[in-house]
């Protein structure tokens, strides 16, 4: 038998046996479990959406869209309720960032800001850390969603491992594009408007205290900024000092390169001032919610409709074909299985159990707890879902004792950016699948981030009282 043969016999033996996880543990836990009908075939589906997830044997979308239709043929919960994420923000959040992500790619914008951030901090392996630095500084100020960040952020990592010569999955090549990765996934606590999930949980605050906690970006930034920044700090010099800094003498000065690429680039053009304009407008109009009145969410995706304006012109309809719009479905997938949650019963299950610890303690390991929950939520859902499903119940059981919300939510919300594999977030997935990343490697580096994550939450829980938060 040919080493042909035996290669394909191999690939279909694996994908038969994803097929048989993804379908058959489900299943078992259908009949296993001891919960009545509802809540078994709720708990079934969502399993099961998560594998095909993990392992990617149909598209991400595809799955996102069937997760609401299954939950509605089963008799889980009434159309209405499984359909509901489609009324949320957070789906047309994202639709905007990847349309904005799309017009700093095409006008060449974010590529002018790269190269000349590069050439500001130097190109070498330290210049590239001042770099992912401020990079996850200064950002999420101009791209308020993450996986646009991370479309565009994507091929500029490669770029730089190809300019450097490196090999794909190699160690270093690993840990620049892990750096690059946590330059944008891990900036996201920085400000109000720094990620889709961040202007949700804003909205989310305001829906459980019935609108008397109304977080604006200024009081934001006085809770959340250094946190914030203690988590790309440790999230960044992870990979560096296990990765890239050992491995530095393959890093040698690209700047040559760089400003040769840059001064090609000529003066700024017509559409990329048009473009940075309305980044601008996108930044004041958070920063002025509270003066305004307006749903700065709401108005966001209103700005960024302006690409299309005669005049403006940015984006044409045929280029909605070419983004990758697809990724709308993944969200309103993952939402469902967490609005499906609560009628299903499970938040009533988790509830019962988590209510008498988390009013039992003190503040601090109260956050602690719900950091701690986060986490381990984080392996059995996706991030989206998990807010969907437990943000709200955990505000509400807090709120309604008299317990501070927002710090238990905010903690519970952290714990959901920590994460041991690639499936448990649909953005590292995608990362991961542009093949430039070895993923026993990988492992080794989230596991180190998780375990220095403990150490981080314990101080911020510390800062929150001392600011006042409780």
């Amino acid at each position: 038998m040919s080493n042909a043969t035996l290669s394909n016999n191999k690939q279909v033996g694996m994908l038969a046996l994803k097929w048989v996880i993804c379908l058959g543990v489900p299943l078992g836990l259908f009949f296993l479990t001891p919960f009545d009908f509802v809540l078994r075939a709720y708990i079934a589906i969502s399993l099961g959406g998560i594998l095909f997830w993990a392992f990617q044997i149909i598209p991400e979308a595809i799955t996102g869209l069937l997760l609401p239709i299954l939950f509605c043929i089963v008799g889980v919960v009434p159309t209405e309720t499984a359909f509901s994420s489609w009324s949320m923000i957070l789906p047309w959040l994202v639709l905007a960032g990847i349309i904005m992500g799309h017009v700093l790619t095409t006008t060449g914008l974010i590529k002018r800001i790269t190269y000349k951030i590069l050439l500001l901090t130097g190109c070498s392996s330290r210049g590239l850390l001042a770099a992912c630095f401020l990079i996850g500084v200064f950002l999420p100020l101009l791209v308020s969603s993450t996986w646009a960040k991370l479309l565009i952020l994507g091929p500029i990592g490669i770029a730089i491992c190809k300019t450097w010569g490196m090999e794909a999955k190699s160690k270093a090549a690993t840990g620049i594009m892990l750096m690059i990765m946590f330059s944008s996934l891990s900036s996201c606590h920085l400000y109000m408007s720094g990620d889709d999930a961040m202007i949700f949980i804003v909205e989310l605050f305001r829906e459980v205290t019935s609108g008397a906690v109304d977080i604006d970006f200024f009081e934001w930034l006085k809770l959340m900024w250094l946190p914030g920044f203690g988590w790309l700090v440790i999230s960044i010099l992870t990979p560096y000092f296990l990765l890239v800094r050992p491995n530095r003498a393959q890093m040698p000065d690209i700047s040559d390169s760089v400003r040769k690429n840059y001064e090609a680039m000529g003066k700024m053009t017509k559409e990329e001032i048009k473009a940075l304009v309305i980044v601008l407008l996108i930044l004041v109009n958070f920063m002025l919610e509270s003066r305004t009145g307006l749903n700065a969410a709401h108005v966001m995706v209103v700005l960024v409709s302006l690409f299309f304006a005669p005049g403006i012109n940015l984006v044409k309809g045929e280029d909605l074909a070419r983004m990758d719009i697809w990724i709308i479905f993944f969200v309103t997938g993952a939402l469902a299985v967490g609005i499906c949650s609560t009628p299903a019963g499970l938040t009533a299950v988790v509830e019962d159990k988590l209510l008498p610890i988390l009013t039992s303690v003190g503040d601090h390991t109260r956050v602690m707890l719900s950091y701690l929950f986060g986490v381990v939520v984080n392996f059995f859902m996706t991030p989206l879902g998990a807010q969907s499903a437990f943000e709200m119940m955990i505000g509400n059981m807090c709120y309604n004792v008299g317990i501070d919300p927002v710090s238990t939510m905010m903690a519970f919300q952290m714990g959901l950016e920590m994460y041991l594999f690639p499936y448990e977030v649909s953005m590292v997935l995608f990362f991961f699948s542009l093949g430039w990343m070895d993923s026993k490697t990988t492992l080794k580096v989230f596991a180190l981030r998780m375990a220095i994550s403990f150490v981080l939450m314990f101080l911020v829980a510390g800062y929150w009282g001392l600011v006042g938060l409780y």
